[in-house]
């Protein structure tokens, strides 16, 4: 947790089951973990391919008339899952989505 800038109230931890651990993260309130072994050769094949999306974006988009992606580029929104994400990104990402929702 400390690498990822969580700060867990120690007394509330339990394991349930599922999920595997229940605790309080604060600003965040209850968090749940599922626990999951990266050893199946699906899963390690799913996760590099996570990894290669924006590669496979631009390979796409290579593809794609220039007049179409232009068209959806004011519309369109990726989310990309970041393994090294912290509670300030976290924070600043839902502070950004708040204001785009105002606007």
């Amino acid at each position: 947790m400390r690498a990822a800038g969580l700060v867990v109230r120690p007394e509330s931890i339990t394991q349930p089951d599922p999920p595997d651990i229940l605790c309080e993260i604060e600003g965040l309130g209850q968090v749940g973990f599922e626990l999951v072994q990266l050893d199946d050769q699906l899963e390690l094949q799913r996760m590099k391919y996570l990894g290669r999306g924006p590669e496979f974006w631009e390979d796409a988009l290579r593809e794609t008339p220039r007049e179409v992606v232009e068209r959806h580029r004011a519309t369109q929104i990726n989310v990309a899952f970041d393994a090294t994400a912290n509670l300030d990104l976290t924070r600043f990402g839902g502070q950004f989505l708040t204001s785009l929702s105002v606007l």
